[in-house]
């Protein structure tokens, strides 16, 4: 039951007085005595701001200074990443082009394009501003010219080859006269080009020689305009002149000359007729033209190269070689180097040709090309010690140094090898194959030159890493094939050579390597007769194919067709290892008659340094059955 009260409760308790509103703030001060950051932080209100600002700016920095921003394409290779501050630097650069570009100063615009580009190298935009700019270059100097070259190929490779982007490549390998790689780059693409690629294929094809195509192509491309380029009628013309049906010649040669008075012409008409007069075999028209185009400040080295190689091919190499020595101007590309040594060499100046390749390696000694051109040139002339310098020299050079790094070991193991110090030799041999060659073909020929060596070993070392990027190639297969037979490493041949024939199945070598694979290996018996029988058809000759041909029949129990054959060829006129071959035929036919005095006279002329392991293995079970000789009386 509740209590009741009579009166209220008036005065009767002490009053509460109530928390200010710092009340927390002081507790929390109080506790926070020991930690003066956080009292600051909580208690400043500008502390706290400025604490925030640089919070931020190291968040800023983070993400602005280091190069985390990835910039290529997902899949591509190499990775590439920039800054935020690259990227920063990269557009404003890019306005400053495009403001160059505005006012008509292309000259500046090459500078500021270049930065741009090296700061963003992955901006297919940038690429395609710098390679628009160069275009509209007059005359570009020979760093400007190597630059768009590189900077074509590495477009390409960002935009996967896109039909803007084509376009545009043909374009600047138009202005630089590059023309093989521009039927690289067109000539898949050849039945959907556009005009100005249409020009360029046309041009590309002359220039390469394939004149027959080149014919083909105008007439096909003349159909479909209503109006052709003055510059592409000059080129039909010079085909008429000098490639075209006869009665054709008279009025190519009439319209080329009529083209040289052209003022817009006349240069381009003066360079195509170099071209027929050196098809033609004219000296003295060639040397007209070319003086014209020397007045004119519009000559090229290659084109003087290509007058001393046709006084060379008329029976005037002195003169050419004179003319050689005599001429002022130096290369101004990699290609024009390589034209000039080559031709060197052809004049029979090869001590001048080894002095120029060292002197240009100071200029162009960035390229690859100019260090193995000088490696040859030293290898075919037996200059070892010059040889193993130019190897150090290679692993020395940074911008060379990981392209040709294996390569080098090779030099240097070949030098050693003149030298006379193989042992040394064969270590050098075996680092070139330590890791992939960057440049497939380079390692293909690598290891087909270490093969004509006797270093099979370190060839397949070589070989083995470049499956992936020359696995169509028929002569990489039929390097590693020689290499595993030379190592009697049957499975490894066995795989060589089934690729090879899948390759070139109408190649008797690939036909014949892959007939020897299956016999050496016992397997498909009917496959192997099958080889084996289309060869001695074709090479009834040859003992190499008779052999092989009993060998299979000896797989397909056809024992007496075999023994025929095999008695049939005379071991006296075999090499080495076709005998062995031969003697191991006739012990497998002797043995499986039972004819056992035979089988062993046959099994101990077998040397059995020839045999492949499985071969020796089978040979030392088959003599393990066999009999014991009887005792002599």
């Amino acid at each position: 039951m509740s209590a009741c009260l009579d009166e209220p409760i008036v005065g009767r308790f002490l009053t509460v007085k109530k928390r200010g509103s710092d009340y927390f703030k002081k507790r929390l001060a109080n506790r926070l005595v020991y930690s003066p950051l956080l009292r600051l932080l909580i208690f400043n209100f500008w502390f706290r701001l400025v604490f925030a600002g640089f919070v931020l700016l190291l968040i800023f920095l983070a993400m602005f200074l280091p190069r985390i921003w990835r910039v290529t394409p997902p899949g591509f290779l190499p990775l590439i990443r920039i800054s935020g501050l690259d990227m920063a630097r990269a557009w404003s650069l890019k306005r400053s082009a495009l403001r160059s570009m505005a006012a008509g100063d292309s000259d500046r615009a090459v500078y500021a394009w270049q930065a741009a580009v090296r700061n963003n190298p992955a901006d297919s935009a940038m690429l395609r501003g710098a390679l628009t700019n160069f275009l509209r270059l007059d005359r570009p100097n020979p760093g400007y010219q190597g630059l768009a070259v590189g900077q074509t190929v590495w477009l390409l490779r960002l935009s996967r080859t896109n039909d803007a982007d084509v376009e545009l490549v043909s374009q600047v390998y138009d202005k630089l006269r590059l023309y093989d790689p521009a039927l690289r780059l067109l000539g898949p693409l050849e039945d959907r080009l556009s005009p100005s690629e249409e020009s360029v294929y046309l041009k590309a094809l002359f220039h390469s020689g394939q004149m027959a195509r080149f014919a083909g192509r105008w007439q096909k491309s003349a159909g479909k305009r209503s109006n052709i380029a003055p510059d592409l009628r000059v080129y039909h013309a010079a085909y008429r002149a000098g490639w075209g049906p006869s009665f054709e010649a008279a009025a190519g040669r009439k319209q080329l000359e009529a083209a040289l008075e052209d003022p817009d012409q006349r240069i381009l008409s003066n360079r195509l007729r170099l071209l027929v007069c050196a098809h033609l075999g004219d000296a003295d028209g060639y040397r007209e033209s070319l003086q014209r185009l020397g007045q004119w400040q519009s000559d090229m080295l290659i084109e003087h190269v290509i007058y001393w190689q046709l006084l060379a091919t008329l029976g005037r190499k002195s003169e050419a070689a004179e003319l050689a020595r005599s001429f002022p101007r130096p290369p101004a590309s990699v290609m024009e180097t390589r034209r000039l040594a080559e031709t060197y060499v052809l004049l029979g100046m090869r001590e001048e040709a080894r002095q120029f390749l060292q002197g240009q390696l100071r200029q162009f000694g960035d390229s690859p090309e100019i260090w193995l051109l000088r490696a040859d040139l030293l290898m075919e002339d037996r200059m070892w010690d010059e040889l193993r310098e130019l190897a150090l020299q290679i692993r020395q050079r940074p911008a060379v140094r990981d392209a040709l790094a294996n390569y080098s070991h090779y030099l240097e193991g070949r030098a050693e090898l003149g030298l006379e110090r193989p042992a040394i030799a064969e270590t050098a041999f075996e680092k070139a194959g330590q890791r992939p060659f960057e440049d497939r073909a380079l390692g293909l020929t690598t290891a087909n030159s270490l093969l004509k060596l006797a270093y099979p070993a370190a060839a397949r070392d070589i070989l083995l890493p470049l499956e992936t990027g020359l696995s169509k190639s028929p002569e990489y297969w039929q390097a590693l094939f020689t290499a595993a037979y030379e190592l009697k490493q049957p499975d490894l041949m066995s795989t060589a050579a089934a690729r090879a024939y899948e390759l070139q199945p109408g190649n008797a070598v690939a036909a014949n390597n892959y007939a020897a694979a299956l016999l050496v290996n016992r397997e498909r018996t009917e496959e192997a007769i099958k080889l084996t029988l289309q060869l001695a058809g074709r090479f009834p000759n040859s003992p190499a194919a008779r052999i092989n041909h009993g060998l299979a029949l000896l797989l397909n129990r056809r024992t007496a067709e075999a023994e025929t054959l095999l008695n049939s060829i005379e071991p006296e006129k075999l090499n080495a290892s076709e005998a062995t071959s031969l003697f191991l035929g006739l012990f497998e036919a002797y043995f499986n008659e039972r004819q056992y005095d035979k089988a062993r006279a046959a099994g101990d002329r077998i040397d059995v340094k020839y045999l492949f392991p499985n071969q020796l293995k089978w040979l030392e079970e088959a003599l393990g059955q066999l009999p014991e000789r009887p005792a002599a009386r």
